[in-house]
């Protein structure tokens, strides 16, 4: 049986007196967070969940159909993906967060995007 490993991208969202958006965090940064420092501050974690070879495919959907007010995307060696596998901590609510949401992905876009986005560009290894 073939094993789905999930991966994701982690955005911030605090409120009080402090605002940490998701790109100050480049891929394979850590962050600590201390909820004991302030008191009014306040975090959750959305972590987008997303199979590998879902990641590789919207990564070719991408680079091969990218809208003409886009600039032009390079595509992700394999190894990005590896790497971010291999790195990935799943984030846990005893780091520090109020919560901790994991949200699956959900295609968005027009028929016609869509029936492009069907056609599946990569043989899944």
């Amino acid at each position: 049986m073939k094993q789905t490993i999930p991966t994701g991208i982690v955005k911030f969202e605090v409120t009080g007196s402090a605002l940490l958006p998701s790109s100050m965090f480049p891929y394979g940064t850590s962050v600590t967070f201390q909820s004991t420092h302030r008191a009014d501050l306040h975090c959750r974690l959305f972590h987008f969940l997303c199979p590998i070879e879902l990641a590789k495919h919207n990564n070719m959907y991408r680079v091969c159909y990218a809208p003409p007010d886009e600039p032009v995307r390079d595509l992700l060696p394999n190894s990005a993906f590896s790497n971010y596998v291999a790195q990935l901590e799943i984030p846990k609510l005893d780091e520090g967060f109020d919560e901790v949401r994991s949200v699956h992905f959900v295609y968005e876009g027009s028929e016609e995007q869509r029936k492009k986005w069907d056609m599946w560009m990569l043989e899944v290894r």
